[in-house]
């Protein structure tokens, strides 16, 4: 309730809303790995999304496309997500935040993969179009 206190939101954690959430949660790292044609698409389409991840700020999708593009596109088969828990907080107004540990294995195909283990947290804003992610930030452990 302190959280709703400080940020002045309503907590009401609808099933629904959260059950909603941690499918498209689980549809944005599939798509990470096989297609990130269709992660994309699972952004705000604007100048205002963010990404922030390995230390860099990417502003706006289109440097975000970029960071994809240079980060994903021709490694998806050599990549395995595996998503821990996924916790779900409305915060009013057609927002959700979701923050899910994972885990991401690299060649796991190949006799040496790494495996790296992380935390993604996903700020959701609901549109006409659906629940779209406006802001990710992912941490990933020394």
């Amino acid at each position: 309730m302190l959280w709703g206190l400080v940020c002045g939101c309503e907590l009401s954690n609808t099933e629904g809303t959260r059950t909603e959430i941690q499918g498209l949660v689980k549809q944005f790292a599939e798509a990470a790995q096989k297609d990130v044609t269709t992660m994309i698409a699972m952004y705000d389409q604007s100048a205002t999304t963010l990404s922030i991840g390995n230390g860099q700020i990417q502003r706006g999708i289109e440097a975000i496309r970029k960071s994809a593009d240079e980060s994903l596109v021709g490694k998806q088969d050599a990549l395995k997500i595996e998503l821990g828990s996924i916790e779900v907080f409305p915060l009013g107004g057609g927002y959700a935040l979701s923050v899910t540990p994972f885990s991401v294995t690299e060649n796991a195909s190949q006799r040496f993969s790494i495996q790296r283990k992380g935390i993604s947290s996903l700020v959701w804003k609901k549109s006409a179009e659906g629940w779209k992610v406006i802001h990710e930030h992912e941490s990933l452990h020394p």
